[in-house]
């Protein structure tokens, strides 16, 4: 087995950028207070809103953007209502109480409920902002509140949007799909943006169960609909995302024509940070291509706009491919340098999962040296980081490249290992190329029977 063929597999590929980003909630409890040496200067602040957005968004990188807007709203309402309740599960959140504060919440939604003049309306936005908070918590406990609060409110878009967000996270396909369906069903009660995002959401169920026709056909349907309300940013984003449907599908041809008319809508629209993406996504596409020159002007193109508008984050993904674009020529320094780039900017932004794949491509870089010790120290920090998010496919390919790592070294029982568990976890994901390649690894490897 070629070294490179095990080690490249993941980490060489294409990452395409889907602008999405997340985080878990977890706010830290204020430090003991049973010595008596303590004062209130010894406590830990309180968080503001941004803080605790920016905590749950950190570690819970796969988040929607739609849960992180809908969280940060429900905390903005607790903020600034006149109820005392609401202004107290405030105060729980930002001392670490969180549990406390959704149970003040569901309190006051059955208290509202009881009222003689109480309102539907108001009750059912407590169930939602019980529920928003409750997920950085505990899922189960949003879907119970999201679907008290979609009985009485059945036509409230943002609720049945939120709620499908939630299930497909959760990867109860069925759920969500049934969430984002009845949208459509709703014919003369919600705008024709309301619609066009439920169809780009059922197009991200498709994607989801890798059915791509499915996707694409839903996504042509949702920029349809964009078009037809005049929302430029809205067909931009279906366009993206009918993009990525056929890279992910190997049209790459398509990918880029639908690339490319993205970046003319955010061009003619005057959305710099749209287009700064669009460059990213088109040198990603090039990549996978090999056409490797046009592929480096893109991303150097993207990495300069984005930092330019401060768009952190993405300039770092730029940055992660330029350096796999360098250590696929055999330049090994000038690869580590980007990585460390890219790993910087992750940091500052307290991006874990950008973290864990820049450790990833660092291990893989001392891999190519022959420094195995440090190799096998980055990819444990990768490992560490995707764990302590809860994310599958890093966690998957870190284990890949571990069981890479020990198979050069002669340790071949322990490459089987790592190789089992991470196939394991593709097979789980439906990621099935990548659970076919490391089953040919185990195989060739000899790792016992196969199925």
């Amino acid at each position: 087995m070629e070294k490179n063929s095990q080690i490249r597999f993941l980490l060489a590929g294409v990452v395409v950028f889907v602008a999405i980003a997340a985080l878990v909630l977890f706010i830290s409890n204020q430090p003991d207070s049973s010595s008596s040496e303590s004062t209130e200067a010894e406590l830990a602040s309180p968080k503001t809103i941004e803080e605790v957005v920016a905590e749950f968004r950190s570690s819970n990188p796969d988040t929607s953007p739609d849960l992180l807007a809908a969280l940060k709203e429900s905390l903005t309402n607790l903020e600034t209502s006149g109820n005392d309740e609401k202004k107290a599960a405030l105060q729980e959140i930002s001392q670490g109480n969180t549990s406390a504060a959704i149970e003040r919440l569901e309190t006051l939604a059955r208290q509202n409920a009881e009222l003689a003049d109480s309102s539907i309306l108001d009750t059912a936005a407590i169930l939602r902002e019980a529920g928003a908070i409750a997920y950085t918590l505990d899922p189960s406990r949003a879907i119970t509140n999201y679907t008290n609060a979609l009985s009485l409110t059945p036509s409230n878009p943002d609720l049945a949007r939120e709620l499908g967000q939630i299930h497909l996270a959760l990867r109860d396909y069925d759920a969500a799909q049934a969430a984002f369906s009845r949208l459509l069903q709703t014919e003369g009660v919600i705008d024709r943006k309301a619609r066009a995002n439920a169809l780009r959401n059922l197009g991200d169920v498709e994607i989801k169960r890798n059915r791509y026709e499915r996707a694409a056909a839903y996504y042509q349907r949702s920029f349809a609909e964009y078009e037809t309300a005049e929302e430029p940013q809205g067909m931009a984003e279906a366009l993206v995302q009918l993009a990525v449907t056929q890279q992910l599908a190997g049209n790459l041809d398509q990918s880029e024509i639908f690339h490319r008319r993205a970046l003319a809508l955010y061009e003619e629209t005057g959305d710099q940070a749209g287009a700064a993406r669009s460059l990213i996504n088109l040198g990603q596409v090039e990549m996978t291509r090999t056409n490797i020159p046009l592929a480096e002007d893109y991303l150097r193109r993207g990495v300069s706009q984005n930092l330019e508008i401060g768009q952190e984050i993405i300039a770092a993904r730029g940055l992660g491919n330029l350096g796999l674009i360098e250590k696929a020529r055999g330049s090994l320094y000038a690869a580590e340098d980007l990585h460390q780039r890219a790993l910087a900017l992750y940091e500052k932004n307290d991006d874990k999962a950008g973290m864990a794949r820049e450790l990833g491509n660092l291990g893989n870089v001392e891999n190519d040296r022959g420094n195995f010790t440090e190799a096998e120290a980055y990819h444990s920090r990768s490992l560490a980081l995707d764990e302590e998010t809860g994310r599958t496919a890093g966690i998957a390919t870190t284990l890949s490249n571990l069981g890479g790592l020990a198979q050069v070294q002669g340790d071949v029982p322990t490459a089987c290992d790592y190789w089992q568990r991470a196939s394991a976890l593709f097979a789980d994901l439906g990621s099935d190329i990548q659970y076919r390649t490391v089953l040919g690894w185990m195989s060739k490897a000899d790792c016992g029977l196969i199925e």
